[in-house]
C-alpha cells in the first residue's frame, strides 16, 4: 500500500513541472514580440523647420499629428517642436501652399519644404508693399484671374470691363469708381512687381500671375496722391526651383466687321438723285421724265461718271494678328530666374496702321542667408507704319458712281477746295498716301536688396531706372485735288501752293 502512494505523487509532480516550463516559454515569446511595438509606441520630441521654395522660413504654418488634435504652428524662424509617438505622421499646411504629410519614423529632426499651390493663390491679395489673406481684408479690393485676361482678346484692359465691380472701361480708358482727381487725370496708378507707374512694362499676358484692383482710400493710402484714382497691382511670374522649363506660345487670328452698312449702287443712287431734283421746289428742279445728268454739287467733272464703288468695303478690310511668346525659367534652392521674349504683329481694319512690337524681359532672385537680392529688366522696341486716316462719314457720303482709281491706276480725286477738299474728296486717297511712321524704344530695370534684421523686421532697398525714346515722321506728298483754286502743285503740312 505504501509503495502505491509514493509512485502516484511522483508522477503528478513531474507533470506540473512540465506545464510550468511551457507557460514560461510562452510568456517569454510574447514578451519578445511586444518589445518592438512597445519601442515604436514611445513618445519622442520632434524638432523641425518649415521653408518655402525660395528657402525662406514659413511663419505660422500648421504642424499637426495626423488623426489627432495634437499640433502646433511655426515660429518667426519657421521652427516647430512637437511631442508625439515615433510612428506618427505629421501634416504640414499653410495658405497658398500644398499640404504635405511626412512620416516621422523615429526621426527627431525634420526639414519640410512647401511648394506653392496655384489653386490657392487666389486667397492671397497683394496690398501695398505686402500681402494679406482675403478673409482678413476690410478694404475694397478686387482680384482678376490671369485666366480671365487670357480669354479676353484686348488683354488686361478689356478683361477688367464687366468682371470687376466699380471699374469702367471706355475707349481704352480705365475708370475706377468714377473721377476723383482735381488735376484732370483720371487714369489709375499701375504698379508692376512693386515698380510704380509701369503700365507699359508687362511683357505679355502669359507672364501675369495675379492682378489686384485697389479701389478705396484705405487700400490706396500707401501710394499717396497718385492713388486717388485707384491702383492696379500686377505681379508677374518668377522662376521656381527645379530644372529649366521652356514655354512657347503662338497665336494667330483675324478680324472683320460683324455688320455692314448697305450702300446704294450707282443705278439706285442715280434714281435717288433724280427724284431729289424732281421734287425740289427751287430753280434746280428738273421736269418730270427728264433724266438728270447733273454732277452732284461740289464734285469736279469725273472722267468715269458711271463707276461702281462700295465705299464701305474700300474703307474697311479684314485684319490679321499674330503673336509669339518664348520663356525659360528654373532655379535652385538659393536662386531662381525667368527670361523670355515676345513678338507681336497687328494691323487695323482701315488699312491705316501696321504695328510690330518686340520685347525681352528677365527676372532674377536669390537668397544668401538672411540677405535676399534680385533684379528685373524689360525692354521694348515697336514699329508703327500708319496713315493719318480719313473720315468714315465723308467716305460713305461719296456717290457710288464715282470710282476710287482712274483708268491709268491713279487716284480719282473729286475735291476742288484745296488741300482739305470738301465732303466729297476721295477719302481713300488719305488712307493710302498721308503716312505716319513711328519708332519707339523703351526700357525699365530695377534691382533690390533685402536683409532680414529680425524675424519680424526686414529692410528693403530698391533702385529703378527707365527711359523711352520716340521718333515720329509724317509724310504728306504733293497732289492735285482740282482746279477751282488753280492747279495745286505743292502741299505741305501747313500750306498749299496753286498756279493758274
Amino acid at each position: 500500500m505504501t509503495i502505491h502512494i509514493n509512485i502516484s505523487l511522483t508522477i503528478k509532480h513531474t507533470n506540473m513541472m512540465k506545464n510550468l516550463f511551457r507557460l514560461r516559454l510562452i510568456w517569454l515569446f510574447m514578451l519578445f514580440c511586444m518589445i518592438p511595438l512597445w519601442a515604436l509606441s514611445q513618445n519622442i520630441t520632434v524638432k523641425g523647420i518649415v521653408k518655402d521654395g525660395a528657402g525662406e522660413s514659413v511663419i505660422g504654418a500648421s504642424v499637426l499629428q495626423k488623426g489627432t488634435t495634437n499640433g502646433t504652428i511655426t515660429d518667426f524662424e519657421g521652427g516647430f517642436t512637437l511631442n508625439l509617438p515615433s510612428n506618427s505622421v505629421i501634416v504640414v499646411s499653410f495658405v497658398g501652399y500644398k499640404t504635405q504629410e511626412i512620416a516621422v519614423a523615429g526621426k527627431t529632426d525634420l526639414t519640410v519644404t512647401l511648394t506653392e499651390d496655384t489653386q490657392l493663390l487666389d486667397n492671397v491679395v497683394v496690398v501695398g508693399y505686402g500681402t494679406q489673406k482675403k478673409e482678413d481684408l476690410t478694404s475694397a479690393i478686387a482680384t482678376l484671374s490671369p485666366k480671365e485676361v487670357l480669354k479676353s482678346p484686348g488683354g488686361i484692359t478689356d478683361a477688367l470691363q464687366g468682371s470687376t465691380a466699380g471699374v469702367n472701361v471706355s475707349g481704352g480708358k480705365i475708370r475706377i469708381r468714377g473721377t476723383s482727381s482735381i488735376t484732370g487725370s483720371t487714369d489709375p496708378l499701375w504698379v508692376v512687381d512693386g515698380i510704380i507707374d509701369a503700365s507699359g512694362n508687362i511683357p505679355n499676358d502669359n507672364e501675369i500671375e495675379s492682378i489686384q484692383v485697389l479701389k478705396d482710400a484705405a487700400s490706396c493710402a500707401i501710394y499717396g496722391v497718385r492713388g486717388a484714382n485707384g491702383v492696379i497691382v500686377v505681379t508677374t511670374k518668377k522662376g521656381a526651383e527645379g530644372k529649366p522649363k521652356v514655354s512657347f506660345n503662338a497665336y494667330a487670328g483675324f478680324g472683320s466687321n460683324t455688320s455692314k452698312v448697305d450702300m446704294l449702287n450707282p443705278y439706285d443712287y442715280a434714281v435717288y438723285v433724280n427724284e431729289l431734283y424732281y421734287n425740289s421746289s427751287d430753280a434746280t428742279a428738273i421736269a418730270n421724265g427728264t433724266w438728270n445728268k447733273t454732277v452732284p454739287t461740289g464734285v469736279a467733272t469725273p472722267s468715269n461718271p458711271l463707276g461702281s464703288t462700295d465705299w464701305w468695303d474700300e474703307y474697311f478690310c479684314n485684319t490679321n494678328y499674330q503673336k509669339y511668346d518664348l520663356s525659360v525659367s528654373g532655379g535652385s534652392k538659393y536662386a531662381s530666374y525667368r527670361i523670355g521674349a515676345t513678338h507681336a504683329d497687328n494691323d487695323d481694319q482701315m488699312h491705316t496702321e501696321d504695328v510690330k512690337a518686340d520685347n525681352i524681359y528677365a527676372n532674377v532672385q536669390g537668397t544668401v542667408g538672411r540677405f535676399t537680392y534680385g533684379g528685373r529688366i524689360f525692354a521694348n522696341y515697336s514699329r508703327t507704319n500708319g496713315f493719318t486716316g480719313a473720315s468714315l462719314m465723308n467716305t460713305l457720303q461719296t456717290p457710288s458712281n464715282l470710282p476710287v482709281y482712274n483708268e491709268d491706276g491713279s487716284f480719282f480725286l473729286t475735291g476742288n477746295n484745296g488741300r482739305d477738299g470738301n465732303d466729297l474728296v476721295n477719302q481713300i486717297w488719305f488712307l493710302r498716301n498721308e503716312k505716319i511712321r513711328n519708332r519707339s524704344i523703351s526700357a525699365l530695370g530695377s534691382i533690390f536688396g533685402e536683409i532680414k534684421i529680425f524675424d519680424w523686421l526686414k529692410y528693403r532697398l530698391t533702385y529703378t531706372y527707365s527711359f523711352a525714346r520716340n521718333n515720329d515722321a509724317t509724310l504728306i506728298p504733293e497732289y492735285d485735288l482740282g482746279t477751282a483754286n488753280g492747279k495745286q502743285v505743292k502741299c505741305t503740312e501747313n500750306s498749299c501752293q496753286f498756279e493758274d
